[in-house]
């Protein structure tokens, strides 16, 4: 799970550069999470593009570290991809 009580997330990219940290905030992670709900809870990541407003680089790091910090499920390859959160709107509602 995301740490909440930080405010950036780092993501180590491997480019035919070599290896730099990124670093996005977490409530570009929020953003990108809402927006997957949004799309009944489970989106294609140009449905993700265009909510989110996003580059698709960033995108892509944001979604592999929701996706490795167990946040979100992945499903599909290729054009077929879909994202999907792993809590949905009904566990979160306090009983």
């Amino acid at each position: 799970m995301l740490d909440n009580s930080t405010t950036e997330a780092v993501v180590t990219e491997t480019t035919h550069m070599g290896r730099h940290p990124v670093t996005f905030s977490n409530d570009v992670m929020e953003k990108v999470k809402a927006a997957i709900l949004a799309e009944n809870n489970s989106a294609s990541r140009a449905q993700l593009l265009t909510a989110t407003g996003l580059p698709n680089n960033e995108l892509r790091l944001v979604l592999k570290r929701l996706h490795e910090a167990g946040e979100i499920t992945v499903t599909g390859a290729k054009r077929g991809t879909r994202y999907s959160n792993f809590v949905t709107p009904l566990e979160n509602t306090p009983v």
